[in-house]
């Protein structure tokens, strides 16, 4: 094989390799659980002649932050969850009666009621403190800070 037919196999190997890594199947959740989601992505050095020096992959976590309201309560209290500017995470409610959470500022909603928890994603790019809320209660469930 010659060099730039070899350096064009290599590049092909690594772009099938990045693509095996992001089709991954998210869109399973388990009923009950905590769920950190994870996202990888992978480039690849070349030398001066063409030819691969390194893969390297950055994975970077999705945190979830768990909220339960029963009985006309947040459980554990109203609390302030802090987040970095650019990160991204994932709300998870969990509601004995139903209502739509809000997250105010970047104007999110998802439906929460009893059988039906609320999963919400949060891209934190807007800096401040952000109340949560059952919105037809006009009840705060947290306030999310990002800084």
């Amino acid at each position: 094989m010659t060099p730039s037919g070899l350096a064009r196999a290599c590049a092909a190997a690594a772009l099938l390799t990045t693509v095996a890594t992001a089709c991954g199947d998210d869109d399973d959740p388990v009923a009950g659980s905590t769920t950190t989601t994870t996202t990888a992505a992978a480039g690849t050095e070349t030398t001066a002649g063409g030819a691969p020096a390194s893969t390297t992959t950055t994975t970077a976590a999705v945190r979830t932050i768990e909220v339960s309201f029963a009985g006309g309560r947040v459980s554990g209290g109203v609390r302030t969850e802090r987040v970095a500017l650019g990160e991204t995470v994932r709300l998870r409610v969990t509601s004995d009666v139903a209502d739509e959470v809000h997250v105010h500022t970047y104007d999110l909603i998802g439906a929460v009621g009893p059988d039906m928890p609320a999963d919400i994603e949060v891209d934190a790019t807007i800096p401040g403190r952000h109340e949560v809320e059952l919105e037809d209660r006009g009840r705060v469930l947290m306030t999310l800070e990002v800084s």
